[in-house]
């Protein structure tokens, strides 16, 4: 555990039982809250001092069970998961044929967490079910010019002008990334490099931060799965290298955008689904730029480059998604700004993402519950489609997809939703175009 002070190091376990550190250079033992800090249920240990030390510590392995009933019998079956460092979710098991799901129950360290589901379809709670199909309604009237030319196996431009929630792993210089998109197909195909390569690659560590080797391979994530779509990865280069590159066809899609356009594929296969990718990791909604250049996304120059992007009556825009920027009171009036301005241009614009980080580590439920609110009153008052991801994120549903508070961010523990987490917003953001 190297210097200098406010090294963090992340270990291979996310449940800490003990810890022993020792300062490297003498053996001496080290105070927990004056030389180090440990998070033990997060995995993560931060030197605050100079000096290197090392460390000595015992970790608990995790594991998600699927409780389950046979409607017919009415007999219970418990299926266990299999036992991991990290990430038990990601490796829970199936639920057994023709079964029902009751819940699931995550067994972590000392503590055995029971997730109830028996209350909710689909994801959409039993008592919900009108509001929800209300919501969908609404969200069909505005996306039919989309939804038309999807049945009649036509192009749709899809533009996901987001942050690292859209990107899905970046890298290079920000300057291209503000004004070049990365293209699953058609132009700038060979600047696809930049984005969607969401593990660690050539250019450091991806959005799966905290997942491992095994667990990025369950999913088809490795640089040598196959992917869901039938294609092969080959890796990523620092250089748009279109030989090895593949053009953008290769590489991993795991972001809710992607679970989104697998439910196109699947209920249109002949559609020409077209997507650019013009998120930036670490952007917000206003005018300006970040310390390393990155832009925002009014900023004039990124905001005009997706402008000039959209085909007029065949491209649906995704604004970028709150996590960046909760509790800001601009955000309401940035993105009525930008929706206008995209529907000027002849795009629909359909609001959807993530805004609860961590709740160990993240912002407060107040900031959190005010920018919900304004993404959906923005989506509101400007005539675009809003698939609210509070339905699915919020403390009272997020075990409607069997997830717990200290899962959904399991890609890096703060802000980087989990690999169900992001399937699940985007097969719920697929339903407002393919039905309940």
């Amino acid at each position: 555990m190297p210097g200098p002070a406010a090294t963090a190091t992340w270990l291979d376990h996310d449940e800490i039982i003990s810890a022993s550190v020792i300062r490297t250079s003498d053996s001496v033992a080290m105070t927990e809250g004056t030389h180090y800090t440990l998070d033990r249920a997060r995995g993560v240990i931060t030197n605050l001092t100079a000096n290197a030390m090392t460390l000595t510590y015992s970790g608990s392995r995790a594991r998600k069970d699927v409780l389950s009933v046979n409607p017919n019998t009415s007999a219970l079956t418990l299926t266990d998961g299999t036992e991991s460092k990290r990430n038990a979710d990601d490796w829970a098991p199936e639920l057994p044929s023709g079964q029902v799901e009751l819940g699931r129950i995550l067994r972590k360290g000392n503590r055995t967490i029971y997730i109830p589901r028996h209350r909710w379809r689909n994801g959409v709670h039993v008592d919900r079910k009108a509001d929800y199909l209300a919501a969908l309604e609404y969200n069909r009237q505005i996306l039919a010019p989309i939804i038309r030319r999807l049945k009649a196996g036509q192009r749709v431009r899809v533009i996901a002008a987001g942050n690292s929630w859209a990107a899905m792993g970046a890298g290079g210089n920000p300057a291209l990334l503000n004004v070049n998109h990365s293209s699953f197909r058609g132009a700038n195909g060979s600047l696809s490099w930049l984005r969607d390569a969401p593990t660690t690659n050539d250019f450091g560590t991806g959005y799966f931060e905290r997942y491992d080797d095994a667990t990025l391979a369950r999913h088809g994530l490795n640089a040598a799965a196959r992917l869901e779509w039938g294609s092969t990865d080959v890796g990523y280069n620092l250089t748009p290298d279109v030989a090895k590159d593949g053009h953008g066809a290769v590489h991993g899609r795991a972001g809710y955008v992607w679970a989104m356009l697998a439910e196109w594929h699947r209920t249109w296969p002949s559609a020409v689904i077209e997507y650019h990718n013009w998120g930036v990791p670490g952007t917000n909604s206003g005018t300006g730029a970040l310390g390393n250049g990155s832009m925002n996304l009014l900023n004039p120059t990124r905001r005009d480059a997706i402008l000039a992007d959209i085909v007029a009556g065949e491209t649906i825009v995704i604004p970028v998604d709150p996590m960046n920027e909760l509790g800001s009171t601009a955000s309401y009036s940035n993105w009525r700004s930008f929706a206008g301005l995209a529907q000027a241009a002849g795009a629909v614009v359909h609001f959807m993402g993530a805004a609860r980080p961590d709740p160990r580590v993240g912002a407060g439920a107040d900031a959190v519950a005010l920018s919900v609110q304004d993404m959906c009153r923005a989506a509101w008052d400007s005539g675009s489609a809003i698939s609210d991801a509070w339905r699915i994120l919020s403390p009272a549903n997020l075990c409607g997809i069997g997830l717990h508070d200290e899962e959904m961010m399991a890609a890096n523990l703060i802000n980087h939703g989990s690999i169900r987490l992001m399937r699940e917003i985007g097969r719920d953001a697929a339903q407002s175009y393919t039905g309940a």
